[in-house]
């Protein structure tokens, strides 16, 4: 989700020419890049410890 929004504010801004904002948002997805694994490990992935499926969350 991290990756997503950096990537969306990254477009968004590059088509109104803020380039700032572009690299900051290209160091967002970095940093989701770096927070995929380390999430995963603690158990925030699919089918890890802490997944819920949608049918099985009511």
């Amino acid at each position: 989700m991290v990756m997503l929004i950096g990537f969306t504010v990254a477009t968004v801004a590059l088509f109104l020419d803020a380039y700032t904002i572009v690299y900051i948002s290209a160091g967002v997805i970095v940093v989701g890049a770096l927070l995929w694994p380390i999430l995963s490990k603690m158990g925030y992935g699919t089918n890890g410890p802490r997944y819920v499926a949608k049918s099985d969350a009511r």
